[in-house]
């Protein structure tokens, strides 16, 4: 689907990004030479786009190219019993995946790696999409439980 986008629509994306202040991943675009008139010149679709952003923001490896990640994501989460580890399990899957070397699969591990990260200018939250797709396709696949009985 994302291939088979306008370049109107992948337009429409960077303005989006604009108007929320995603300044970093616009920059990465413009590095790039991607902006609206090569969108429209050479059109570029939102899985070109995506492809551009995913290792920026793991969020957008939802496109061919970065269709591995999102399986091995949904491969941690989908071992899970409820839905609370799945989540940590892919966020400690996403953050292996960027290279931060991710604490035991416990919650309280993982606050405190979290906060020593942050401390060290770590942005997590270019985690949290490819955490949740991965999560998500895991729970589509066996709905599961929010957390133990």
């Amino acid at each position: 689907m994302l291939y088979h986008s306008s370049p109107e629509d992948s337009v429409s994306l960077v303005e989006s990004l604009e108007a929320v202040g995603a300044s970093q991943l616009v920059e990465v675009l413009e590095r790039e030479g991607i902006r609206r008139s090569s969108i429209l010149a050479y059109g570029y679709t939102l899985g070109d786009i995506f492809e551009k952003l995913q290792d920026v923001d793991y969020g957008f490896s939802v496109n061919v190219k970065g269709y591995g990640r999102v399986l091995t994501v949904y491969r941690a989460a989908s071992r899970q019993k409820n839905l609370v580890a799945a989540s940590v399990a892919s966020y400690l899957e996403v953050m292996k995946l960027a290279g931060v070397e991710a604490p035991a699969l416990n919650p309280k591990e993982l606050l405190e790696a979290d906060r020593k990260l942050r401390a060290q200018g770590f942005r997590g939250d270019r985690l949290l999409g490819l955490a949740a797709a991965g999560t998500v396709l895991a729970y589509i696949e066996k709905p599961m439980p929010i957390t133990s009985t």
